[in-house]
């Protein structure tokens, strides 16, 4: 091998190094698994005096909550029905507002959230006693009682949920002394 071929190799070996660590390589991980360590819930509605929400949580374990629905507060207003009408009835409207927390404890604005119902509480929702979105938007149409499990969408966290117990009743919010 000539001189000159080395000296070449050499300088374009040098100058790729040169190059690589002038503009760097950076990496970036599309598709990393965050793992939920909890679920915590908040409720809104338009007035306070629409429901009384309390935390029921055991020591350890999965969140829970109990969540008061006052239906002689309901407003009247119209709604679309199962058939696709508009008629004219009471009802209550909340907010359910999850709040997610990683095992590194950073907050997660950004995860998706499934609100599953048990069987009994499905055969209501046909029935048209409430309404519950995707997003945790709640309608009560009727005075009743279901539960509410929150869970990631994601398989991340199997051991991260919440519930939610909702008793709708047919009274008045009872005023605190």
């Amino acid at each position: 091998m000539n001189k000159s071929v080395v000296i070449t190799i050499l300088l374009i070996y040098v100058a790729s190094i040169i190059i690589v660590g002038f503009f760097g390589i950076s990496v970036r991980v599309y598709d990393s698994v965050k793992y939920i360590d909890s679920i915590t819930m908040d409720v809104q509605a338009t007035d306070d005096s629409y429901y009384k929400f309390t935390d029921t949580s055991p020591e350890s374990g999965a969140h829970a909550y109990s969540l008061v629905v006052y239906f002689t507060n309901a407003q009247e207003g119209p709604v679309e029905d199962n058939d696709g009408n508009t008629v004219v009835t009471k009802f209550i409207s909340l907010t359910l507002i999850p709040k997610v927390t990683y095992k590194s404890g950073e907050l997660g604005a950004e995860e998706k959230l499934k609100y599953v119902l048990p069987k009994d509480a499905i055969q209501k929702q046909e029935e048209g006693d409430f309404s519950l979105s995707q997003v945790g938007v709640l309608t009560l149409f009727k005075p009743v009682s279901f539960i509410i499990y929150i869970t990631p969408e994601s398989q991340s966290s199997a051991d991260a949920e919440a519930q939610i117990t909702v008793v709708c009743v047919n009274r008045s919010k009872p005023t605190q002394a």
